[in-house]
Parts: structure tokens; sequence; C-alpha cells
């Protein structure tokens, strides 16, 4: 299971808890046995914030949720995670290429 992170939504904490409760409901119905999460680094923490602080809480949803066995995993962040970034990321990227093709090599010859 892994909850979208997709910031769009006017209230994104409400929109995180809405469908996490309605993915409790789902596994509660089902009958299944097992859950694997895909949670995140951080998300433990009863301190976290923003995304982090939205995971947590549905992370002690399925905690408490009986006859369930319950994997949380946590990995660092995917690269998909920089897409708000993406303009700074090749703006650096072109500004790196520009300082490649004035260098010269240590030898002396144009890059």
């Amino acid at each position: 299971m892994l909850l979208p992170t997709g910031q769009q939504a006017c209230d994104y904490r409400a929109d995180l808890d809405r469908q996490g409760q309605a993915i409790v409901k789902a596994i509660r119905g089902s009958g299944v046995q097992y859950v694997v999460v895909l949670s995140n680094m951080g998300a433990d923490s009863s301190e976290a914030h923003d995304v982090l602080a939205g995971l947590h809480a549905q992370d002690g949803r399925l905690k408490e949720i009986d006859r369930i066995n319950l994997l949380l995993l946590r990995p660092v962040p995917f690269f998909e995670n920089f897409y708000a970034s993406i303009a700074l990321i090749r703006a650096g990227r072109n500004q790196m290429a520009s300082r490649s093709k004035r260098s010269r090599h240590p030898n002396g010859s144009d890059a």
C-alpha cells in the first residue's frame, strides 16, 4: 500500500487522512491478513511534520487493525520526490554544462 504524495489538494493533510481512513476501512472489510506499506524514513517519529506527519498518522491507523500482519517499509526518498525542484535542477545542470565548456583540461587543451 502506498499513499499518494501529490500535494495539489487544498488541504493536503485532510486529503491524506481521508484516503488513509478509506484504506483502513477497506482492509478491515476485506479479510486481508498481510499488509505491506511503503511509508518513509522519519514517519515513525511522533514529531514528524508535513508529509511525514500524515504518514505517521496512517502508520498508526494501520497498527490499530486487529488480525493483520503489518510490514512498514521506510526507504530513503525516491527521485520522484524531486519533482517540485525540476526547474532548479535543470538550471543547475545548464550552469554546470556552461562551466564545463569554458574549462580547460589540466594539460592545457580545451574541454
